[in-house]
């Protein structure tokens, strides 16, 4: 007798089932949204600071141009030349080059 007890209990409570199952289903889904909700929250706090760091930056960096002495310091910086770079001024494109008069003998 005692099972036939045990599946009168389970059919007298299958209302109780129902809605036992029917809470839990809601309280996993609420969960499972929560949780997605937290992560996707915590992805957008980290890429609005990574904008705001890069922001940050420019601003910096439009904020504080460099001095008067900077300027000129960085003007004053005479860059290297290469061997047959123009420096500028008058030129003569019909004279030969040195290495050519010296071999040849002519251009004197």
């Amino acid at each position: 007798m005692g099972d036939l007890e045990e599946m009168r209990k389970l059919v007298n409570d299958l209302d109780g089932q129902h809605k036992r199952e029917a809470q839990m289903y809601s309280d996993g889904y609420r969960d499972g949204h929560r949780s997605g909700w937290e992560v996707g929250y915590a992805h957008a706090h980290h890429e609005i600071a990574q904008v705001w760091k890069a922001l940050a930056e420019r601003v910096r960096r439009t904020a504080s141009p460099p001095t008067n002495a900077e300027l000129q310091a960085r003007r004053l910086v005479v860059p290297v030349l290469l061997h047959g770079d123009y420096t500028g001024g008058p030129a003569r494109w019909d004279a030969k080059r040195p290495a050519e008069i010296g071999a040849t003998g002519e251009g004197e």
